[in-house]
């Protein structure tokens, strides 16, 4: 007799069909985030391009330069190859837009359009995912565009790592999808968990948690055993890439970015981290009305927006009601993520991953909206997995209450850059 689940993946695409599906996702995403840059216009000559900070934190100004090429190499220790392979990459593009256009204007260009190509390619991968696993096809047409005009987009579209971790992350999670073979499941973890890694240090422990889920059951401790050499190898290489970077700044530990954004938030004021850690699940699909302040700098005409601090109280009527909306389609959805037997492996990864981020950010770092991009994505699968066990009319009410609302806090925003 065939379970619910089985009945589910007998109806779903094929993977021919997804593929192809996926890729049209793919073009729809980077067109849509290239029109979103354009936007809130995020272009050459922008206060994005000449000063840090200007929309939550992220440090486009500086970063358009190392993912160009353009800059002296450093090594850091969050980012250990981001100048090194990024960059690389990213001063292909600039140079052959270099024929057409000014120097500077064509590195910040390149960069903002790779980041926007990796996180396309994460979108990708998460409409790959969810047609191999929801035959609800008319709820994932209607998820996708709220998936589109997340707040947290704004984000990625900027030239900075975001974009590349939020891609990378996307595209880990196709690792869980059952069915796959070892070799190509074990390829793919290790692939993305180098590339998470040399991107952004932590969020290389993403991969190595779907390798965890997904091989639970065939641990054996004397398998370790067999392979700890090569085990105390890379523990001994990864301790040498961070002793690198912090051994000769040892004499100042406050010159490191550890110590620089330690908030300690968690421990010193819990119910403050546990309000951060509510707005991680909501205000990367529909924000409030961020907060906006000036640099004492009277050479830095620019207005800088912030999440922090904001509350629930800031939402304006029409994003607020989006906010409730999508709230109750989060919880149903997980819900019915819960109640699949099938989708385990997924439930365990991206609740995980969820937790772990909204723990940590309430230790290290400054604007905590600024590190949704890498859990934003999980958000977005939740939704489109777990709505397969949702009627559509339900769906369909709740994205016609989302989508106004996003559409509110994005024309927000962007009147805010200028203001």
């Amino acid at each position: 007799m065939a379970t619910p689940g089985s009945q589910n993946r007998d109806e779903v695409m094929s993977p021919r069909s997804s593929l192809i599906a996926s890729v049209a996702v793919f073009g729809l995403s980077l067109a849509s985030l290239l029109l979103l840059a354009r936007y809130l216009h995020v272009a050459p000559g922008s206060p994005f391009a000449l000063e840090i900070d200007v929309l939550f934190s992220v440090d486009g100004a500086d970063r358009w330069k190392e993912l160009t090429a353009a800059s002296p190499p450093r090594f850091s220790v969050s980012h250990f190859l981001l100048q090194h392979l990024w960059g690389r990459i990213g001063a292909v593009p600039a140079r052959l837009l270099e024929f057409a256009l000014p120097a500077d204007e064509a590195r910040f260009l390149a960069a903002t359009g790779m980041v926007c190509v990796v996180a396309a390619m994460g979108f990708g991968s998460l409409a790959f995912c969810a047609l191999r696993l929801n035959h609800r096809r008319w709820n994932l047409l209607l998820l996708f565009p709220v998936c589109l005009l997340f707040t947290s987009n704004t984000i990625l579209v900027q030239p900075d790592h975001f974009g590349l971790s939020f891609g990378l992350l996307a595209i880990a999670s196709l690792a869980l999808l059952p069915g796959l073979r070892d070799r190509t499941r074990v390829g793919l973890i290790g692939v993305t968990g180098f590339l998470n890694a040399a991107t952004t240090l932590t969020n290389g422990l993403f991969p190595a948690l779907a390798a965890a889920v997904v091989f639970r059951k065939r641990f054996n401790p004397a398998h370790v055993w067999r392979y700890r050499y090569g085990i105390l190898a890379a523990a001994a290489l990864g301790g040498a890439i961070a002793a690198t970077a912090i051994v000769p700044r040892l004499r100042d530990l406050n010159d490191t970015i550890i110590v620089q954004i330690l908030n300690l938030r968690l421990l010193k004021d819990p119910p403050a981290a546990a309000g951060f850690a509510a707005s991680g699940l909501v205000y990367p699909a529909v924000g409030p009305v961020p907060s906006i302040w000036r640099s004492a700098d009277p050479n830095n005409p620019y207005s800088h927006q912030s999440y922090n601090p904001s509350g629930f109280d800031d939402y304006a009527p029409l994003s607020g009601v989006a906010a409730c909306a999508w709230v109750a389609l989060l919880a149903a959805s997980s819900l019915a993520l819960i109640r699949s037997p099938d989708l385990r492996d997924y439930r365990l990864a991206l609740f995980g991953w969820i937790v772990f981020n909204l723990i940590f950010h309430n230790l290290w770092g400054d604007e905590f909206f600024l590190y949704s991009a890498h859990w934003s994505w999980t958000l977005m699968l939740i939704a489109l997995l777990g709505s397969r066990a949702l009627p559509t009319w339900a769906v369909a009410l709740a994205v016609a209450l989302i989508v106004p609302g996003q559409l509110a806090t994005l024309s927000t925003i962007r009147d805010l850059i200028f203001a």
